[in-house]
C-alpha cells in the first residue's frame, strides 16, 4: 500500500483452495491466487473514486478455464 497526498494505491494477492465447483468445474483442492489493483481517491475524509483492476482471467484458467476465439456466426 502506498499513499500520497489524498490518493492511495494498493496491490493485493488472495489465495485459497478450489474447494467447491464452480459452474460445470469441479472442484480440484489445487492452490489458486488471484492479483488485484486499487486506486482510491478521498475526498473530505470520504472515499471520491475507486478504480480496480484485477487478474480475472489468470484466476479463471487456474480454475481450468480455457480462452479461445469466438466462432464466426453465419
Amino acid at each position: 500500500m502506498v499513499a500520497e497526498g489524498d490518493k492511495v494505491a494498493v496491490k493485493l494477492k488472495g489465495q485459497g483452495i478450489f474447494k467447491a465447483q464452480y459452474g460445470e468445474i469441479p472442484a480440484s483442492g489445487e492452490i489458486v491466487t488471484q492479483s488485484a489493483m486499487h486506486l482510491i481517491t478521498f475526498a473530505n475524509g470520504k472515499v471520491k473514486e475507486w478504480w480496480s483492476l484485477e487478474d480475472t482471467q489468470g484466476f479463471n484458467q487456474q480454475l481450468g478455464m480455457e480462452l479461445k476465439p469466438k466462432e464466426n456466426e453465419k
